[in-house]
């Protein structure tokens, strides 16, 4: 697989993600999303990869950080 795929999967996966998360999704767009998850394991993997980082940026938020610097230390360390 190219790079300019997975990239292409990777932003579908995080305009889903975006789409989503306002929990505001017709019935249309629930099965559309279904059909994008099913249509590769890929898609699959691209979504919960955007989930976690999503996760993690929010857990990074409530901690204490006084600067961007810190802040991305943070990210860095929980994503291992």
């Amino acid at each position: 697989m190219n790079d300019d795929l997975k990239d292409l999967i990777a932003a579908q996966a995080a305009d889903y993600y975006v789409a989503r998360s306002g929990g505001h999704s017709t019935a249309d767009e629930d099965r559309e999303f279904l059909e994008w998850l099913r249509t590769s394991p890929l898609h699959v993997a691209e979504y919960m990869a955007i989930v976690r980082i999503a996760k993690d940026a929010a857990n990074a938020t409530r901690q204490s950080v006084g600067s961007l610097d810190e802040l991305l230390k943070v990210m860095l360390a929980n994503a291992d």
